[in-house]
């Protein structure tokens, strides 16, 4: 936990204001720290992904994601060092479209995808 409070971090969000910060840094308070050294912000997990793979800064995300850029970069896949919160996923779309069956195949191919995705996951 020290190595990982001490280091220089990569933070991904829209902007760099303080309200935007994630759910990292509020789960890292539940752990008794106050906050961790952000080094670069970038907007792009696959950006600061790419940045990692090139420096000594850590890059907290999600681990399925982590798991296909690692292979694309060479990054090498730690656990965090703290109990984190799983990231509630949401898909938005018009009403009147919910009942056209390309839109039924869409969110029934994106359920399986998600639902195997969750089993990856707790495979790491």
């Amino acid at each position: 936990m020290q190595d990982y409070v001490d280091s220089a971090h990569v933070l991904v969000t829209l902007t760099e204001r303080e309200r935007e910060r994630d759910l990292v840094d509020q789960d890292l308070l539940g752990s008794g720290v106050n906050q961790r050294q952000v080094a670069l912000h970038c907007e792009h997990y696959h950006a600061a992904a790419q940045v990692v793979a090139e420096t000594d800064l850590l890059l907290t995300m999600p681990r399925s994601y982590a798991r296909s850029l690692a292979q694309l970069n060479g990054n090498r896949l730690l656990p965090v060092p703290f109990p984190c919160r799983t990231i509630a996923v949401r898909l938005f779309w018009r009403k009147s479209l919910s009942q056209e069956p390309y839109m039924i195949w869409l969110m029934t191919e994106l359920e399986n995808l998600l639902r195997q995705m969750q089993t990856q996951s707790r495979q790491f």
